[in-house]
């Protein structure tokens, strides 16, 4: 936004503007940082330490190192060309 209003150019004018921007960003991010946290704190429960092993700590973050890897390679396809 600080980028358009710098260079002069209206929002309304772009051929696409995506609805309830930049709101739905931050959303996202709170949200999937929330399951993300969620998600893992079972590993981290001192009832249920004793219980799980290294491979069901691995699995519960499974999610975070898909996008991790997603970003990295997106990023790389893109300016790699």
């Amino acid at each position: 936004m600080r980028a358009l209003k710098a260079q002069g150019i209206d929002r309304n004018t772009l051929p696409y503007k995506a609805p309830f921007q930049p709101y739905a960003s931050w959303f996202a991010l709170i949200f999937t940082g929330i399951v993300l946290f969620f998600n893992g704190a079972y590993c981290f429960s001192t009832l249920r330490q004793k219980v799980l092993n290294t491979v069901n700590r691995l699995q519960r973050f499974h999610a975070v190192r898909i996008v991790f890897l997603h970003h990295v390679s997106g990023r790389r396809l893109h300016y790699d060309h």
